[in-house]
């Protein structure tokens, strides 16, 4: 655990940032190599089922996201006040509250996953894989919740390496099983998309039993035979209230990521995978930002804990320009190598044309986006997060309606959705940048600096 209120900014957020882009990194390169080994061996009809239910997955866990970057900040802000019994009620009751919500979403998913399949028009010929795939998916999905919140809570505490070694065997477990589950070996009958799914569910729930053994042993915070598991009503508000605006925001970006998908189903399979194509190349251009974004979050919460404002303006900008930076080189690749890049998912070449326009356009959106991340967790880390959540509502609103207008009532077809995106992103990071100049979010505190007694039964030098 590390103390990021004290110290040179750019250094200190380089050095936490960067095992967290190159996890993050990791995390986007298994969802490429995944979606190549089910375009490869599969085929364009089977990716674009894969694809279909991604926004979809996105959508039930963005109540989790909320919760999780709630977690964060209340335990960046617990550990920069020293205040460690605040701490040990923290983990316990956020703990809780995920795998709680965590089984409920699962439920869902399995209950009612073909109905929602079914409201954003997926075509009848890819309706089997895309529920069997999101049905699959969601049977280890506890395993990946408790992964995400080890990975979050020990972000919140300074340590980003942890995650990014808990990130790498994840992946490295994923790419070792999913040929073997796709295509079958042995006595491993071939499971199609099952596999895919089926590939995440056990490499995540192999990462999350070796990471906690032996996170246990190293660091007895987080060991949960010795947690007083007690249910703290304050403590639960305190992540709702925090967590809800945020999740409410997640699940508006999610939301018009499933209007956005029922638009593009209809314009055929081609369109389709080259959409997934598209998504699963953004997730890897932004994650450097949303990498970022959370060492932002953490250092900017640990500084309002120790009462040190001024320092959560020299994080923005020092982020801002590493951003900024990685952004453009990213806007080099998608914008002179798209066609070398959609090659790697398929040979087809409609899906390859429709995935190199999509890149050209959307590669600048990265920029914004990129931008609107930085601003966002600035803010976050301070505890303002209502505002955040109606710019969102603004700016979804914004796509939605720019989106539907250029690819229904235009020549443009599909490529009015690219478009519209696009111009939703500078709406966002617009508003965004206005509230960061003029806004009151420097005067959030979420919790109490006070009297700090210690954890009960756990030595000093075992907490710091």
């Amino acid at each position: 655990m590390k103390d990021l209120s004290e110290g040179h900014v750019f250094k200190l957020l380089i050095s936490f940032s960067i095992p967290m882009i190159v996890g993050n990194l990791f995390q986007a390169a298994y969802s490429i190599i995944d979606g190549v080994f089910v375009g490869r061996i599969l085929g364009h009809v089977a990716l674009a089922a894969v694809s279909i239910s991604t926004p979809l997955i996105f959508f039930l866990v963005a109540i989790l996201i909320g919760l999780g970057i709630a977690a964060v900040v209340l335990v960046g802000q617990a550990y920069g006040a020293k205040n460690h019994e605040l701490l040990s009620r923290i983990l316990v009751n956020s703990f809780t509250l995920n795998v709680s919500v965590s089984v409920l979403i699962t439920l869902s998913i399995i209950i009612w996953g073909r109905g929602m399949l079914a409201l954003i028009n997926t075509p009848e010929g890819l309706m089997e894989d895309a529920y069997l795939f999101l049905s699959w998916f969601a049977s280890g999905f506890i395993f990946m919740v408790v992964n995400n919140w080890i990975m979050g809570v020990m972000r919140g505490l300074g340590d980003s390496r942890t995650p990014m070694y808990m990130t790498g065997l994840t992946v490295l477990l994923n790419i070792l099983f999913i040929p073997f589950l796709i295509k079958g070996a042995g006595p491993i009958p071939p499971l199609g998309v099952r596999g895919s799914a089926l590939s995440t569910v056990l490499a995540n729930m192999v990462t999350t039993a070796v990471s906690y053994v032996y996170l246990a042993r190293k660091n007895h915070v987080l060991d949960f035979g010795r947690w007083r598991w007690v249910f703290d009503r304050d403590i639960i508000a305190k992540i709702i209230k925090l967590g809800l605006p945020t999740s409410l925001q997640m699940l508006i970006v999610s939301f018009s990521g499933i209007v956005l998908m029922g638009l593009v189903n209809l314009f055929g399979d081609a369109v389709i995978a080259a959409y997934g194509i598209g998504l699963r190349v953004e997730n890897f251009s932004v994650l450097p930002a949303m990498s970022i974004g959370v060492a932002v979050s953490t250092m900017v919460a640990q500084s309002i804990g120790a009462g040190k404002i001024e320092r959560a303006r020299e994080i923005t900008v020092a982020a801002t320009r590493f951003t900024l930076a990685v952004s453009a080189a990213v806007i080099v690749v998608c914008t002179f190598l798209p066609e070398w890049i959609s090659i790697i998912f398929t040979n087809e070449a409609a899906v390859i044309s429709h995935a190199a326009l999509y890149l050209r356009i959307m590669c600048w959106a990265y920029l914004n986006l990129s931008l609107f991340f930085i601003l966002q967790s600035t803010v976050r880390g301070a505890g303002s997060v209502t505002v955040p959540l109606v710019f969102s509502i603004l700016t979804m609103s914004a796509r939605i309606a720019f989106a539907y207008a250029l690819s229904r009532h235009t020549p443009l077809n599909e490529t009015g959705i690219w478009i519209g995106i696009f111009i939703s992103t500078l709406v966002g990071l617009g508003l965004m940048f206005v509230y960061y100049q003029k806004g009151s979010w420097h005067r959030k505190k979420i919790i109490e600096t006070g009297p700090v007694p210690p954890l009960a039964g756990i030595p000093e030098e075992d907490i710091l």
